[in-house]
């Protein structure tokens, strides 16, 4: 068998493979590494390799979480947009793409019903600051129905959730605090009420967890850091003065 031949073979068995798997619904580079044409698989080579970052910010203080708020400013029609974002994001605990879809028809008095997860309702109360701040937000605007959040003052689309992450890292930067995101707004908002006794259960029909567990997640990791355990056995290690 001379070289043209073994190619052609080759040729034919991939295609052949390939056939099969679109058949059986396989994965076509995996069937190429059953059938042995490759080695390793060929999708994975291609991938770009993973790029260690900084950590990011689990959530917030109390200090850092005022100096997010003392420092942003309310001179634009944005400004005043994104700092009501960023209360609704600390104060109600949500997603950021649970944010962007608010709208007026959602509030009814002192509640405000939202889509989560697999597109379930959830009906949650709303601190009476934020429903002062964002009533004074729709007066400014002039929002009288449809999204709370539009993307600007001739722009009627709400915004996005890649709109609501650029307006936390805006935030952070002026606060020096580059690694924080929406999500860690979330874990600061469970970490807090915790701590200031409020039950567990409660909190977690408040972010819409379908299990406490998944709440009690962010509880767990605020109490290593806070106990930091290892304390115990610095006696062991600590030199005498």
């Amino acid at each position: 068998m001379d070289l043209l031949e073994v190619v052609l073979f080759l040729l034919l068995c991939s295609v052949a493979l390939g056939w099969v798997a679109r058949r059986l619904n396989f994965p076509y580079p995996i069937a190429l590494v059953i059938g042995g044409v490759c080695v390793s698989n060929p999708a994975r080579e291609v991938k770009n390799p993973k790029v260690d970052t900084a950590p990011r910010t689990p959530w917030l203080e109390e200090d850092r979480v005022r100096a997010l708020f003392e420092h942003a400013p309310e001179e634009s029609w944005l400004d005043r947009r994104n700092q009501v974002i960023l209360l609704c994001l600390f104060l109600l605990g949500w997603r950021r793409a649970e944010i962007a879809r608010i709208e007026v028809e959602h509030f009814s008095g002192t509640t405000v019903r939202h889509h989560v997860k697999r597109d379930k309702a959830a009906i949650v109360g709303v601190p009476k600051y934020l429903l002062k701040q964002i009533d004074a937000w729709r007066k400014y605007a002039h929002i009288t129905a449809g999204p709370i959040f539009p993307r600007g003052p001739d722009d009627d689309r709400p915004v996005s959730g890649k709109i609501v992450y650029d307006v936390v890292k805006a935030a952070a930067a002026r606060v020096g605090l580059v690694q924080l995101t929406p999500h860690a707004l979330r874990r600061t908002y469970v970490t807090l009420l915790s701590r200031r006794g409020v039950d567990m259960r409660d909190i977690q029909l408040a972010v819409s967890h379908e299990s406490v567990t998944t709440t009690e997640r962010y509880q767990k990791a605020d109490r290593a850091a806070q106990q930091a355990p290892g304390e115990q056995l610095s006696d062991l290690v600590r030199r005498k003065e």
